[in-house]
């Protein structure tokens, strides 16, 4: 079997994803930095009723990190929400499009989303970007790591990992920030290194116009 082949198929393998991102990626060291630090910090979390949407939450990797309390993850394939909510049966995991979310509209204090744009076209980023706009509240804090191109020439890893990801759509910053500034202000973005895999940063606020 090739080994773009390979990988795929251990990829859309919900226990074997989770080991394959853990070994390449250490362990989420980065995300989980990233999360208590820009996403944790938002105004109006420590509220009780505060509610954090994980989009595109996959096996759940990073749900421990947010209050069981004020935690929703979303997915849209079953196979991995499965293994996520055996493994954390104390928060809540629902099947959503990304495209057509069914939740009202201003709904969650804060978003998260990581790794989630390069799988879409241009057309199913907007759509994600728009209902994004929708669920989130005036002035809440939207929280986007996405995979760029791998910056340094020495990283022969991490450009193996991006030919044989399940993501067709890997794209420089400037991009993603060009398609972001039509929806959100851009409080702070810069790129950031998970073991072998490079992304961008987007620390976001909803504009309350």
């Amino acid at each position: 079997m090739p080994l773009g082949n390979l990988l795929n198929w251990l990829g859309s393998s919900a226990v074997f994803s989770n080991i394959l991102r853990r070994l390449v990626e250490n362990n989420f060291s980065a995300q989980k930095r990233l999360i208590r630090e820009h996403l944790l910090t938002a105004p109006g979390l420590c509220a009780g009723d505060a509610k954090i949407l994980d989009m595109g939450c996959g096996t759940g990797e990073l749900s421990h990190l947010i209050p069981a309390k004020s935690y929703i993850g979303m997915d849209f394939f079953w196979q991995h929400l499965r293994h996520a909510a055996r493994r954390y049966p104390d928060r809540g995991f629902t099947q959503v499009d990304g495209r057509a979310m069914a939740f009202p509209s201003a709904r969650f204090d804060a978003i998260l989303v990581v790794g989630v744009l390069h799988h879409m076209d241009e057309s199913t980023v907007d759509a994600t970007m728009t209902e994004i706009q929708r669920v989130i509240k005036p002035g809440g804090r939207v929280l986007v790591l996405e995979d760029i191109p791998t910056r340094a020439w020495w990283n022969l890893p991490g450009r193996l990992i991006h030919a044989a990801d399940l993501g067709a759509h890997i794209r420089p910053p400037a991009v993603y920030s060009t398609w972001i500034e039509r929806y959100f202000k851009i409080d702070l973005q810069f790129p950031v290194l998970s073991g072998f895999c490079d992304y961008q940063v987007f620390v976001l606020t909803r504009k309350l116009f």
